[in-house]
C-alpha cells in the first residue's frame, strides 16, 4: 500500500473524476461515467432465526433508554428520540457475527411483496417499507461495502484486471467518508487486494473508499456515502461476470429522472 499521493497527481485524479461525473464535486462520491456497461452491487443483509421479528431496533433502543441503560439522543435542544426512529443499519463497514445468515434483497422483497427494479432512487433505505427494521434483520451497510460484499466484489474485479489482486489502483474517500474533512481530499494508491485495509475508523474512514479504480481506468467502483448499494462500471464482460457471480447480488437500476 502506498502513502497518499503528491499534490499534482491527486489534483489530476480528482479533476478526471469530476469531468467524468458532469462536474460533480464528489461530496458523497463520484458517479463517473464513460464505460461500456454498469450494474449495482447490493450490500449484504443478514437475518437471525433466534431474534424476535416483532421487535424493531427502535423498540430495543427505547427500552434501553427507559431502563437507564442508555441516554436519549439529544443534539442541541432537539431530542432525536422524539422526532426520529432508530433504523438499525450501520454507517460504514461491518462484519456480521457467525450466527447471522445472509438474506438476499430479492428474497426479502418477495416476502414483503414489493418490487425493487422500479424505484426512483438508487439502492437505499427507501427501497423497503420499514421505518425501523425488525431486530432479527441486519440492514445493509450504508456508504460502504460490508465485510462479505467487498471480498466477493474484489474477487470478480481481480479476475478481470491485468495483475489480479496486485493490480495497482487509486482510491478516493469523499469528505463525508473521511471524517468530514472538506479541506484535504483523501486520495491514495493501493493494490486491489488491499482495498479493505484502507478502512481506518481512527482516521475517520469508517468504510471502504467512495471510489476506487485501476490506474488503467478499465473499471470504476462508486459507493455513495448515502446509499446501500455500489455502482460498478466497466467492460461488458466484467459486468456480466458480476451479474452471474454466485456470491454477488446485482440490480441494473437506471436513473430515470
Amino acid at each position: 500500500m502506498c502513502s497518499p499521493t503528491d499534490r499534482d497527481r491527486k489534483a489530476s485524479w480528482l479533476s478526471w473524476l469530476s469531468s467524468s461525473s458532469n462536474g460533480d464535486t464528489g461530496v458523497t462520491g463520484f458517479d463517473a461515467g464513460g464505460w461500456a456497461a454498469s450494474t449495482w452491487v447490493l450490500h449484504f443483509m443478514y437475518e437471525s432465526p433466534d431474534r424476535d421479528p416483532n421487535l424493531t431496533y427502535d423498540d430495543l433502543w427505547r427500552t434501553k433508554v427507559a431502563s437507564g441503560a442508555a441516554a436519549p439522543l439529544v443534539i442541541g435542544s432537539i431530542n432525536l428520540d422524539e422526532v426520529a426512529a432508530v433504523v438499525g443499519n450501520s454507517l460504514g463497514l461491518t462484519s456480521p457475527k457467525p450466527e447471522w445468515v445472509r438474506l438476499r434483497w430479492a428474497e426479502l422483497a418477495e416476502r414483503l411483496h414489493i418490487e425493487l427494479a422500479g424505484n426512483e432512487v438508487p439502492p437505499c433505505w427507501r427501497w423497503f417499507p420499514y421505518r425501523s427494521w425488525p431486530s432479527n434483520l441486519v440492514p445493509p451497510d450504508e456508504g460502504s461495502l460490508d465485510g462479505g460484499c467487498v471480498g466477493a466484489l474484489v474477487e470478480v474485479l481481480a479476475a478481470h484486471s491485468a495483475a489480479g489482486y496486485s493490480t495497482p489502483c487509486v482510491a478516493y474517500y469523499c469528505p463525508l467518508a473521511n471524517g468530514a474533512d472538506f479541506d484535504n481530499p483523501y486520495v491514495v494508491e493501493a493494490r486491489l487486494g488491499d482495498v479493505a485495509a484502507l478502512v481506518d475508523p481512527g482516521a475517520g474512514r469508517h468504510g471502504t473508499p467512495s471510489n476506487f479504480w485501476p490506474v488503467d481506468r478499465s473499471w470504476m467502483v462508486f459507493t455513495d456515502w448515502d446509499l446501500w448499494g455500489t455502482k460498478v462500471s466497466g467492460s461488458t464482460a466484467l459486468i456480466e461476470a458480476l451479474r452471474s457471480a454466485p456470491a454477488v447480488e446485482c440490480i441494473d437500476w437506471v436513473r430515470t429522472t
